[in-house]
């Protein structure tokens, strides 16, 4: 017996838990108890603080997981799962008022718990919270070497894994959990008290009765154990176990009653079909091949009388069959705007008509430009609107779908709303001089102007009462009702045929986050346009959603009533209200609401009309849903965000529903987030976020992988080379990786503590980077111009080894700034680039205006070139690098707000002459993280790839500027790189979670 205990001991828990699976072993079941019974009590008293209902949720967690254990889907992730079913278990018992309460003085257990330290329930509420958000693997990890104590090796053992994948995902659950509870506002000390604490002691009485009630509860079909379970408290049923009164024959009793078999669910085998073929001339992909696409990124559908769903990407368009979750087809799109019509029929973008069911393309209208936003005013009618900002001018084409005809009209104005169930247009100004956001405490007396397609320059219906431009504006399906946040933190509501206002009142709006100094010395302030939150309106006008705002945080969530003239009802906001979708179900007085999980709320009252705690929701998001869609009927929901999920509202509704095994909607993100060519072969190496491989392309073979982890920021500029090294500041640790032609090799050196604070330089005022046993890093000053401070370190003893600075343009523009420790940066200028040159003597500093050559071995500055900015001309920087042999620099610039990009060829010994020129015109797509001009070179320095207006990649002969391939289908440029033959070319796709390669001569140009 002693040797089977030992054996289970070993077991990890996937083991343990199919064990259970397979046999309803006592021994397993009873060791996951044993192992989790600590973490999953202190959940229960950390969120109910008294002893006795503690006990109740921790009896409810293990018979969830008799219950279930047959739906968990990720059985290495089991802690991670039992913490987030203890913390469900342990709300469903409170009453909102319990939930608001303060924290009890003393838990009840009489025992003293490290967390009695930590004052106030929104503390350990809000840390709770952000624990169990956190992805199932992530918690897990930090379950057992947090709050457990385990070590790296002891967790993965546990676990099943390697110490490098556990040391990766603690890593990054730390950071995770850290960024979320900084979001809060919270103290990481204090949190991380809470989370890392003594674990709970669990009584054995307790562990005892859990084991005895959940196996016996197992044994009974869930919908009866369920009643049972209602009808006797836990506390009773632990008691009849203890006492014997239920015993041999209580199980003949139970076996013997007749199980309820619940109706099958029509979407519970509802799954997805992912897989991408290759695109013409691609030989092969690395990364996550079955997900490609961020699905249903912009929109999501239902369409043919419920039968069809539809997703819009970035890329594609993809339909599937609802029933069935059969794929009809996957249409390569534009990632530019588009729309989907009401009942789903049509995809509309760049003057094309698509047919969703079948992605044909319907209508070619017309191809002359792109328009900045399209929207469907009806089911066979949709709007292209077209902005001309400094002339005040707004273009309109409706195109009739069916009848295929095309009006257009111009409108006086700097933006345009048209109206649904009509040819009405809302058109609207905004300062002259302003075109970077909205100005607030704006002192004009504004007004929204309703016009006629028919009569564009007419009189029109004037909708006024408030200042400034709206923050946002929206209509009512039928286009009768329009509503207007405004800076003045007013919302507002007309009849648009009429011009009366229906509803006038306030609301808490973001404050200024942009401010800009004027000629006369005082300063405007601005909200910036990507950052305000949309009205959500319900179907027939009556009541509007917003997000409120104060001092940067969200306040809650108010819905108002334009009938009754009142705020009726305020959700206080979690850590994931920012980005929560609200869909109005106005037929049934609903509002579904995906905030992680999809709830339903009673539109009147904003009640939680759905349980707390749902089986059926228990494999609902990971991630906060961006899209949502609800069928005509009401019955089915459908939510994306890296997948697509799909749901029986009702059964979201009961709280005894089965889980469904829709498929888990998060996506793995370990694709590439580096490749490139080994040089002098055609093995590719590639990396994610927990580890490197190597891979042999022709035979699709991986030939070694090793793993580790390397914040983006951090890598190399060339991830092709043989040896990458990377400054670790987690850790405070030098690594350095390299490829001997047969596998990878690892090593290690711990540098000074002192280097850890250079973390946050790339963030935030510069960049660092690893060189040689050497670390750079060039930071800029506060003031204007700033200076830019470049500095070469010794990492392992903290020694300054030499320091350069320079003065950027005196024409400098101040369009940002941020404030650290009381001084003003202008972090939109900071420096974006160091490159070394191949023989190690030159180094290259970019800035936004300056590109300094320095001395690599004393930091002398050898030649300082200007962009030559002006406020007039504005002239940047995007990107440099040397050529392979060290004789040029390649150096990428925008003019005029990107209005054009160009390549230029200097020579490194006379910098100031430009040997060459590409002109690649606009960048069609802007980045403001990275280069805004990636490329790269050939390694015999011939070629060099581009991606040029946002949606091809071109090579080009870097001798004479002559295009000599295109591959239209590669819309990032980010990690390309040439093989040796320069006969292949690998690139990121769009989705930056997969590479593709390319054979190059597929796509000559002739």
């Amino acid at each position: 017996m002693n040797s089977v205990k030992t054996m289970i001991h070993s077991d990890t828990d996937r083991e343990l838990l199919q064990r259970f699976r397979q046999t309803r072993d006592r021994d397993a079941f009873g060791e996951i108890v044993q192992r989790y019974g600590p973490v999953v009590f202190g959940v229960c008293r950390r969120v109910l603080g008294d002893f006795q209902r503690a006990e109740d949720a921790f009896q409810q967690t293990f018979l969830t997981l008799a219950r279930n254990a047959d739906t968990i889907r990720k059985p290495e992730a089991l802690p991670g799962w039992l913490y987030s079913t203890a913390r469900r278990s342990a709300l469903a018992t409170l009453s909102p008022r319990d939930r608001k309460a303060p924290l009890p003085a003393e838990l009840d257990s009489g025992q003293r718990d490290p967390l009695d330290e930590i004052s106030g329930r929104d503390l350990l509420r809000a840390i709770e919270e952000e624990l169990a958000a956190l992805p199932e693997d992530y918690r897990s990890v930090i379950l057992l070497c947090g709050i457990d104590g385990f070590s790296i090796d002891e967790t993965a053992s546990r676990l099943g894994s390697t110490n490098g994948s556990i040391r990766g995902l603690l890593q990054r659950g730390r950071e995770l959990l850290k960024q979320r509870l900084v979001r809060r506002g919270i103290e990481i000390p204090a949190a991380l008290a809470v989370v890392f604490g003594t674990p709970a002691s669990v009584p054995a009485a307790t562990t005892s009765a859990a084991i005895e009630a959940s196996l016996a509860a197992s044994a009974i079909e869930p919908a009866f154990g369920a009643k049972l379970f209602s009808f006797f408290s836990s506390k009773t049923f632990m008691f009849l176990f203890l006492s014997g009164i239920l015993g041999f024959a209580g199980w003949k009793l139970f076996n013997s009653i007749p199980k309820l078999v619940l109706p099958p669910l029509n979407v519970a085998k509802w799954e997805l079909t992912t897989e991408t073929p290759l695109p013409k001339g691609a030989i092969a992909r690395i990364g996550d091949g079955r997900h490609t696409l961020e699905l249903g990124k912009k929109q999501i559908r239902f369409a043919n009388d419920d039968k069809t769903l539809v997703a819009v990407g970035d890329t594609d368009l993809i339909a599937w069959d609802v029933v069935t979750g059969k794929q009809l087809h996957r249409t390569s799109i534009d990632d530019v705007p588009g729309d989907v019509s009401p009942k789903g029929q049509w995809f509309a973008q760049s003057g094309r008509i698509y047919e969703t069911e079948t992605g044909k393309l319907h209508w070619q209208a017309f191809d002359d430009r792109k328009p900045d936003r399209v929207r469907f005013v009806g089911d066979n009618r949709v709007a292209m609107i077209f902005h001309k900002h400094q002339a005040r001018e707004t273009l309109v084409r409706q195109i009739e779908v069916v009848g295929k005809t095309i009006t257009e009209a111009k409108f006086t104005g700097f933006r345009a709303l048209p109206l649904p169930g009509g040819d009405r247009v809302a058109v609207w100004d905004r300062p002259e001089d302003d075109y970077d956001g909205i100005l607030a405490d704006d002192p004009r007396e504004s007004e929204i102007r309703i016009h006629t397609m028919k009569e564009p320059q007419g009189k029109p219906i004037i909708l006024n009462g408030f200042r400034g431009e709206p923050l946002a504006l929206e209509a009512d399906a039928s286009g009768k009702r329009l509503f207007a946040a405004t800076p003045d933190g007013q919302l507002s509501c007309w009849n648009t045929e009429t011009g009366e206002r229906l509803y006038h009142g306030p609301i808490t709006i973001p404050p200024p986050n942009v401010t800009r100094a004027v000629a006369d010395g005082k300063t405007l302030k601005y909200f910036s346009r990507d950052e305000l939150s949309l009205l959500n309106v319900a179907p027939k006008g009556d009541k509007a959603i917003w997000r409120g705002w104060k001092n940067g945080g969200l306040v809650g969530v108010t819905c108002h009533s334009v009938d009754r003239q009142k705020l009726l009802w305020v959700l206080e906001p979690s850590s994931h209200s920012a980005y929560a979708v609200f869909l109005f179900d106005e037929p049934r007085g609903r509002v579904l609401v995906n905030d992680q999980k999809i709830d339903v709320l009673d539109a009147e009252t904003g009640n939680r009309l759905s349980p707390a705690n749902s089986h059926y929701m228990n494999r609902g998001p990971s991630f906060v849903s961006h899209k949502m869609a609800l069928s005509g009927d009401g019955r089915l929901v459908a939510f994306c965000n890296r997948n697509i999920g799909l749901y029986d509202v009702e059964k979201i509704m009961d709280e005894q529903a089965k889980p469904t095994t829709t498929p888990e909607t998060s996506r793995s993100k370990e694709g590439a987030n580096q490749c490139g060519f080994i040089p002098g072969s055609n093995n590719l190496v590639w990396g994610t976020n927990s580890n490197l491989s190597v891979t042999d392309i022709d035979r699709g073979a991986i030939l070694d992988t090793t793993d580790y982890y390397l914040m983006d920021s951090m890598v190399q500029d060339k991830p092709g080379v043989a040896e990458w090294v990377y400054f670790d500041r987690w850790n405070s640790k030098w690594v350095r990786l390299s490829w001997n032609g047969v596998s990878i090799q690892k090593a290690e050196r711990p540098v000074a503590k002192a280097m850890k604070t250079f973390g946050d330089i790339d963030q935030n005022l510069g960049i660092i980077r690893p060189q040689g046993d050497n670390l750079l890093t060039a930071v800029i000053s506060g003031g204007q111009p700033p200076v830019t401070t470049v500095s070469c370190w010794n990492p392992f003893t903290a020694e300054k080894i030499w320091e350069s600075s320079f003065t950027g343009n005196g024409d400098f523009e101040v369009t940002n700034t941020l404030t650290i420790d009381g001084k003003k940066y202008h972090p939109e200028h900071k420096p974006r680039k160091i490159v070394v040159s191949p023989d190690g003597k030159i180094l290259l500093v970019l800035t936004n205006t300056n590109l300094v050559f320095l001395n690599a071995a004393t930091g002398g500055e050898i030649k300082n070139l200007s962009s030559g900015w002006t406020k007039a001309s504005r002239v940047e920087f995007e990107n440099v690098e040397f050529t392979h042999d060290g004789k040029q620099v390649v150096l990428g610039l925008s003019t005029n707000h990107m209005d054009n990009q160009q390549l230029q060829i200097r020579s490194v010994n006379d910098p100031d002459k430009i040997i060459g020129k590409i002109d690649l015109g606009r960048p069609g797509v802007y980045s403001s993280n990275g280069h805004n001009l990636p490329f790269a070179l050939s390694l015999d320095d011939k070629l060099i790839a581009v991606r040029v207006g946002g949606t091809s990649l071109k090579i080009f002969d870097l001798a004479s500027g002559a295009v000599r391939f295109h591959l239209p289908q590669v819309t990032q440029a980010y990690g390309v790189s040439f093989s040796a033959n320069s006969q292949r070319l690998i690139a990121k796709e769009a989705n930056q979670f997969t590479a593709l390669v390319w054979d190059l001569e597929k796509f000559a140009v002739k």
